[in-house]
Order: C-alpha cells, then structure tokens, then sequence
C-alpha cells in the first residue's frame, strides 16, 4: 500500500485545490538529496543499521545546510499557492478568534475557570463569586507575565476556600515551573517562590494553610543528568521558608517514579499516587495536613485513583477488572479485605469517576464514546445524563456538597462546550461555547468497524460533508496514536474545519495501546505487541479505500508525538 505524503496539513488544504506542481513523474516533490552514511549497533545480538544518524547533530552545518534546503524545497512549494494560502489564513483567523473555556472549579463559594478569546496567546483564569452566573474577573492573567508572551501558566490550584492559588509558570516553553501563590482578593502574588516544580500536582490542607507539591532536585545535588528524576513530594506551611520544607515521599524509592497527590473531593483526606510506567501505581492517603502517609494499594500490578466522602474510601481499579470496577473501603481499615464492590466491571471503559451531591458521576467509555452515569454510593443506579451526539467528555467538576456537576464535551464537528447538570432537577444547560462561524448541521460523523491482521475488531471515527459520494476519489486524512493507555476519542480541533468544508474527510481510528476498551486493549499495543498498533492503522487505511471513501492516492497519515512515531 502507498501513501500520498502530506508532512504540513496545509498542504493537504492546498493540494484539494492544485495538484503536483514541481513534483516527480510519481507525484512526489522533488526532495533534496540525502546522504547516507551508515551506523551499525549491535544490540541484544541484532544488528541495527541507523543510516541518518548524522542528522541527530542539529549543529553541525552538513545538518543545518540539509534543513535550509529542506525549508526552501517547501517555501518553494507552498508559494506557488499564495492566493489559496492567503484565504485559508484569513478563514483560520476567524476560526480560532472564537476562544475556548473550561469547566469551573468549585472552591468554597467561588467557581474558577479559564477561558481565551481572540488572539490572546494564554488562557485566563477567571472566578465567579457565589454563582456560575456571576460577573467574572480575572484571578491569573499568563498574558502579563512577560511581553512577548513567553512565560507560561503550567498549572494552577484554589485552596479550598478560593481564596488564595498556587500556580507554577515557566519561561520559553521550558516548563520548569517555579510554584508562587496568588491571592484572588487582591490579585498580588506573596513572596513564596519555590523551584523546580515542574509538572507539580498540589493537595491544599483543608485549612489552607498548607499543600503538599512536587518538586525535582537542585541541579548539582544528584549526580548530573539525573535533575530530570527524583520527583519527591514536599510539605509546605504558609508563612515558613520553602528551604526547611520537609521532605515527606521518595526517599530511597526508584529514581524514576512519578507520585502525584490529589485531595478528595471533600477536602478532607489527601490521595498520593506514585507510579512506574503507565499501567501501575500504588495508592496511599491521609487526613489532610495530618501525619504520614497510609497505604490503600501497595505491590498490585493494576492501576488505583483515589476519593473519599466521609469514612468512606472509593478506589477507582483495573484489579481483576480490566475495564475498570469501583470499590468502597473503610478509611480505618482499608486493606483489601475490607474493599467492597460498588459498581462492577461492565462492557464500558469506566474512566474516571467525581462525587457530587452525594453521589458518585461515573465517565464511561462505550465503543470509544463517552457515557455519563449516575449512582448512589451503595452502587444503585439513579440515571444517565444525556449527551449532544457520539464524542467525549472532559472535566467533571463538581461538589460533594452541592446539585451541579460541569462537564465539557466535544465530538469532531461539535466544539467544545461546558455543560451544567442539575442532579436534582436533571436540568442540563449550556454553560459556554464558542461562537463559530460554520454550518456543523451539513456535516456526519460515523462510527465504522474493521477487522485487523489478526482478526481483532477495531473501530473508527469518519466525518465528512452530509451526502458525500463514495467513489474513491475523496481527500482523506487518516489518524491515530495507540499507546500508553491513552484514548483517542472523538475530539474536536478548529484547523480541520477548512478541510472539511473543501470536500475532504477526517478519520480517527482507536488503535490498540490507547486505553479506549481498558487494560487489556492496552497491553495488546505495547512493547512485544507493539506490531498490532501497526497493523491496526494499516487495517484502517485498507477499510477507507474498501468502502470507497478515499484511493491510496488520495490518503493522508498523520499523527503527533506517539502518533509521530506510529506515522
């Protein structure tokens, strides 16, 4: 099989439009010559030939001298399409000026959430006193960090009565975060200045006066090349010297390990999840602000996320139940005698899992789509929220203490919105959306099925204009990423809209190594099975050219990061 090859995706736009100019007779670009110099390492007993090593070292100028002939073979080729590029510009600067918001947070009687508009580089942070109606204001503008636009907000985190955010922000796309505290009332940041914090996590004491963080060693404390390991968690009281913080997880436990800590949802208990990998971790907890840490789920090979209400613990697990089941246990005796089912394993992925109003609001995935449920916390079912179409949910946010759960959802041609759910009412209203400008109603989304090399039944997502002729003769962009238990769901991205809106199609395949159909799909795609991410993307390829949506001519791959690699 072969593939048309479309490296920037507004070539692809372009190509819909004017075909191979200045390419070879076999519709390819007229490539710059690569020299070959070939490498042999012989790992485990294999050879392995790596001929384009040279190209690792970016500074040399044999390498720098291919990249500006790599560069100029492009700018050569997209200037032939100057008008079709200048009206794509001008069509995806109003697609992205229409902004994007985030499901709030509620903290005390405040609700935060970040939200950007126009042309603005970072999103703002913004709360609401008493209502999500309220008037906002801004809490952390990222946009007056620095004034070219390059310091960062990496993450950010209310204490419990909303009064006071620790947040982490970086300079140049470094992400090594430096962890300050702003106070929402006056909008001015304390003194504190904590290092090294890049990626941290943060469980606040229910007081607010203190949180547990992340934090990474000081360069030339660990032996060189290790300042990227070590992640430990720290204490800090408000008002001390982050210097004498102590010290209170990592100590003595493998170098690579990644904990992370979490409050409960009534902020009484906090949750630290450390882990190896992507498909293990132990859980511990403990009363917030108070002693050490006690262990829930110490040496099993599965994954466990934590909550709590009360002296209740729920334990979100693939333990004996690889599409994940929800357990309760006793926060004064959690050992795996006293864990009890509450809602078993079922056909779905069960996803994540928030406590609101008493009630445990369950994210399951069914057939890569998301589904959201209603139980009591005896495990009986109460309802199901009813969603716009086949997509994905994101960013449950609610109280334990409160009727309203915030959810985001998005599908390919459904941008994303946030939603209000009453659980008393049932009442379900739009909270934000972005205004586009683009008629969603002419367009489809299908979910389709295909067999795989090893006969293994694996689905995918296509979206197209309503009424699209199938004859193989459609543009069409493949993708997908298959791995390290992620989902790749139906989710919505405003660059693909021209595409679509030229005649193109988009598909998006869940391929084995994501976590779409639980443990077991990811441990399918992954290390000595890692051949059927690839086959299943070349199943998918052979499934668009056999229902004649698309040819071998007219199909795209793409992917990012994993799916770079996939591609």
């Amino acid at each position: 099989m072969s593939y048309l090859r479309i490296c920037p995706w507004l070539c692809g736009l372009i190509l819909l439009s004017a075909v191979n100019a200045g390419c070879q007779s076999d519709g390819r670009p007229a490539y710059p010559t690569t020299r070959v110099i070939d490498v042999v390492e012989t790992i485990h007993g294999v050879p392995v030939h790596d001929p384009y090593r040279w190209l690792e070292g970016d500074g040399e100028p044999a390498v720098q001298a291919w990249t500006q002939a790599q560069n100029a073979l492009t700018r050569r080729y997209l200037e032939r399409f100057a008008e079709q590029r200048a009206a794509l510009v001008n069509q995806l600067q109003g697609l992205y000026a229409a902004g994007s918001a985030s499901s709030p947070q509620i903290r005390g009687q405040r609700y935060f959430y970040t939200q950007r508009s126009g042309s603005q580089n970072h999103a703002v942070v913004y709360v609401k006193q008493n209502s999500i109606s309220a008037t906002p204001r801004v809490a952390l503008d990222p946009n007056a960090f620095s004034p070219d636009g390059t310091v960062a907000l990496d993450w950010w985190y209310p204490s419990p009565d909303g009064s006071l955010i620790a947040y982490g922000k970086s300079p140049d796309g470094s992400e090594r975060s430096t962890l300050h505290i702003r106070n929402v009332d006056t909008g001015k940041d304390g003194p504190l200045a904590i290092p090294y914090t890049r990626g941290s996590t943060v469980a606040w004491d229910q007081d607010g006066r203190g949180f547990l963080y992340l934090r990474y060693p000081e360069p030339g404390t660990v032996p060189p090349g290790d300042e990227n390991y070590h992640r430990h968690v720290y204490y800090h009281r408000l008002g001390t010297d982050s210097r004498d913080d102590p010290r209170l997880f990592g100590e003595g436990r493998p170098k690579e390990e990644w904990p992370d800590v979490n409050n409960s949802s009534d902020l009484r208990y906090q949750f630290l999840s450390a882990g190896l990998g992507w498909s293990r971790n132990d859980l511990h907890f403990r009363l917030a602000g108070n002693g050490g840490f006690r262990p829930v789920a110490v040496g099993y090979d599965a994954i466990f996320r934590g909550d709590a209400l009360g002296d209740k613990l729920y334990l979100l697990t693939n333990y004996r139940a690889p599409r994940y089941r929800l357990l309760v246990t006793d926060a004064h005796k959690p050992v795996e005698r006293n864990w009890r089912e509450v809602v078993p394993e079922g056909t779905g992925t069960i996803d994540s899992f928030v406590i609101v109003a008493g009630k445990l609001v369950l994210h399951v995935m069914e057939d890569a789509s998301s589904r959201l449920r209603v139980y009591e916390t005896d495990g009986t079912f109460v309802t199901e929220i009813e969603l716009p179409t086949l997509g994905t949910v994101r960013g449950l946010q609610g109280s334990f203490d409160r009727s309203e759960l915030f959810f985001e959802f998005e599908s390919l041609v459904y941008p994303p919105t946030v939603f209000r759910y009453d659980l008393e009412s049932g009442e379900r209203r739009v909270v934000a959306q972005p205004e586009i400008d683009f008629p969603f109603d002419r367009y489809e989304t299908k979910q389709v099925w295909f067999h795989s090399r090893d006969g293994t039944r694996v689905p995918m997502f296509v979206v197209h204009k309503t009424g699209l002729v199938l004859d193989g003769n459609n543009p069409t962009i493949l993708s997908g990423y298959g791995g390290f238990n992620i989902s790749y769901t139906p989710y919505f991205q405003v660059h693909r809209l021209p595409w679509l809106e030229r005649g193109g199609v988009y598909a998006l395949a869940n391929l084995r190594g994501g976590g779409e159909f639980g443990e077991a799909w990811h441990r399918a795609g992954r290390r000595d099975l890692k051949q059927n991410c690839f086959d299943d993307f070349f199943a998918a390829a052979e499934k668009l050219i056999a229902d004649r949506y698309t040819s071998p001519e007219r199909l795209a791959i793409r992917g990012g990061s994993n799916g770079g690699l996939l591609v």
